[in-house]
């Protein structure tokens, strides 16, 4: 797989804001980073600001909310003064996002098919049996062992497991160039938390997508990304090739990284 050396995505002092009784709270505050081919994870404790930035990517903080930045680059176009609505021409087709929790992301009242088959037509143009064959081969995919049942299913009837990589089958039908992870294998048990990791890392080799994880298990990030950013209090405090977060020297970094239990330790 060949590498590009140009950014996916390049962000330059981006500031957003949330209405509070004082006024307008900063939420994220004046952060840089970029987005190469790569496995970039983001961490850092609830509320320091890792998923409104996600968000802000995706051009899904609306008013009053306010998302600004000197920049911000997605593809080679800067969305830094772009109305939302602009970013329906990057949103779901050039990125993807997978949600936390399953049985809250997916339409209750729509079968797994049929939200394939709405991916597949607005992206791909495929209709019938056509978007059907294609959605079938995308549940086979993700590993879901019976597809045409899934495919006929509600999210109700699915495990946390299946309804995950059903979400990832969705978000395949458009073809992202960088899929988004918000906390994907936090509602799952280990033993599956492992099988989606894996499912990720063999999706992003063949498809030559970037991944952008947000999570708050280090540990996991650690071994399973390029490059880690540490977000606190809607700053990013800490950055360093993920094989080197252990030996972070950030006292942030260090805290999080102590927090983890150890089979060897009290």
């Amino acid at each position: 797989m060949s590498v590009s050396t140009e950014p996916l995505v390049e962000v330059r002092d981006l500031h957003i804001m949330f209405p509070s009784r004082a006024g307008m709270t900063n939420a994220v505050k004046g952060i840089s980073f970029e987005i190469g081919q790569e496995k970039l994870g983001i961490v850092g404790e609830s509320g320091s600001g890792k998923s409104v930035t996600c968000r802000a990517l995706l051009g899904l903080i609306a008013p009053p909310a306010r998302v600004s930045a000197s920049t911000m680059r997605l593809f080679g176009d800067d969305y830094a003064q772009a109305r939302p609505s602009a970013f329906s021409a990057v949103r779901g087709c050039r990125m993807g996002l997978i949600m936390q929790d399953p049985r809250y992301s997916l339409n209750p009242v729509a079968t797994i098919g049929t939200q394939i088959e709405e991916g597949l037509y607005l992206q791909r143009g495929l209709r019938g049996a056509a978007a059907r064959a294609e959605g079938l081969r995308l549940l086979d995919a993700v590993a879901l062992r019976d597809p045409q049942r899934v495919w006929s299913s509600y999210a109700h009837q699915l495990s946390g497991g299946m309804g995950q990589r059903a979400m990832i089958a969705m978000m395949l039908a458009m073809e992202p160039a960088l899929l988004i992870a918000d906390e994907p294998t936090s509602a799952l048990d280990v033993t599956v938390q492992v099988e989606i990791l894996a499912l990720l890392e063999g999706l992003v080799k063949d498809r030559g997508m970037a991944l952008l994880l947000v999570s708050h298990d280090l540990r996991m990030v650690e071994g399973f990304c390029d490059r880690v950013i540490v977000m606190h209090q809607g700053h990013i405090v800490d950055q360093c090739r993920a094989e080197e977060l252990s030996h972070s020297h950030h006292p942030y970094t260090r805290r999080l990284l102590n927090c983890v239990p150890a089979l060897a330790e009290p």
